[in-house]
């Protein structure tokens, strides 16, 4: 796959209901249940789009995009329509490693991050469950977009964050998104790391 120069395919699941969890290991280098897209050359990677009543991503299952270490392509976005959007859940390793139910796209080589965009009613996001757009290249990270007709709900050491690093994992920028509803008005902290109720990041 290293070297590889085509882009890879889009992915766009219409359901009444999605769900996507589990993971089969006994360490952090076991298999989790994902719906993704990766490239590995100088194609970009392809984006995921799902469109359904209710999305649960629950014990270690997640979306994601990406572009991997070496490569030159971008990662897709990640497109999410449905009325209920519910994330939560993670498998606790035997060495102590979570390994987290969520939404990510991240770039590792040189091209940028794609954006996640959630458009629901009513947004849950709990039990270490995460959404996070990061960059550990040249590239820049994606943006964060979540708009919820109803309520925002996060819990149990959730998080929503945008960042990027250099090629050791230091954190040199932080985009965390802004925070604003009809009826509550929040700002952020630095860490991007946003506890919210009934509000709209963009």
């Amino acid at each position: 796959m290293a070297g590889s120069t085509g882009a890879a395919g889009n992915i766009a699941i219409n359901a009444d209901a999605v769900e996507v969890s589990g993971f089969n290991g006994i360490d952090g280098s076991g298999y989790r249940s994902e719906i993704s897209s990766k490239g590995y050359g100088a194609g970009d990677a392809g984006n995921v789009s799902i469109s359904a009543r209710v999305l649960t991503l629950a014990d270690s299952g997640i979306l994601s995009t990406s572009a991997k270490k070496g490569s030159s392509g971008n990662a897709g976005d990640i497109l999410v329509a449905a009325d209920r959007v519910s994330i939560s859940g993670y498998h606790d390793t035997p060495g102590g490693r979570w390994v987290d139910s969520g939404i990510f796209s991240s770039a590792y080589g040189t091209g940028y991050a794609g954006g996640i965009s959630l458009e629901t009613g009513r947004f849950y996001l709990g039990a270490k469950g995460e959404i996070n757009v990061e960059s550990t290249g040249t590239g820049t990270a994606g943006d964060i977009s979540i708009t919820a007709a109803d309520s925002v709900e996060l819990h149990g050491g959730s998080s929503i964050t945008a960042a990027t690093a250099d090629s050791d994992g230091a954190p040199s920028t932080s985009a965390p998104p802004t925070c604003s509803s009809s009826t509550t008005a929040l700002s952020p902290p630095p860490s991007g790391a946003v506890p919210a109720t009934a509000a709209t990041y963009t």
